[in-house]
């Protein structure tokens, strides 16, 4: 009997465990989510590890790219950040703020030529956000 109600207890603990570990799974949405509050606190690195988590999720979630490219430009990580917008276009994602992050990218990886040139071929260099990118690849040619 006595070896009856030990087991039982183990039991019931090990269901109360399993029940409080059991949390439902994160979404690839709450995963961003997390990722900009992360971000916005400074801590960078959990950042960086919900928008990974995200993408595992979900590949083909656009938001979570792009964040993750913006974050490695922050990081100065331009390749990483490259990779990353080369996929948020194929995911459809277009628009001037790409380009910014695409032309810093490129600067942090002194492809100094490539930035002059995606800057005139995107009409872009007549932008004032764009004068001052224009400036740091002269710079460094």
């Amino acid at each position: 009997m006595k070896m009856f109600v030990g087991y039982m207890s183990l039991m019931l603990l090990l269901g109360l465990f399993v029940t409080a570990c059991g949390k439902t799974e994160v979404s690839d949405v709450e995963h961003v989510q997390r990722a900009k509050q992360f971000q916005s606190e400074g801590d960078f690195r959990a950042s960086l590890i919900e928008l990974k988590n995200a993408l595992q999720k979900n590949p083909k979630n656009a938001e979570a790219r792009l964040l993750l490219a913006d974050l490695y430009v922050l990081l100065g990580n331009g390749a990483a950040a490259d990779k990353e917008l080369q996929r948020a276009r194929g995911l459809g994602v277009s628009g001037v703020y790409i380009e910014q992050l695409s032309i810093r990218a490129k600067l942090l990886q002194n492809k100094f030529d490539e930035v002059l040139v995606a800057l005139t071929d995107g009409g872009l260099e007549s932008q004032p956000k764009f004068q001052a990118l224009r400036g740091d690849a002269l710079l460094g040619l």
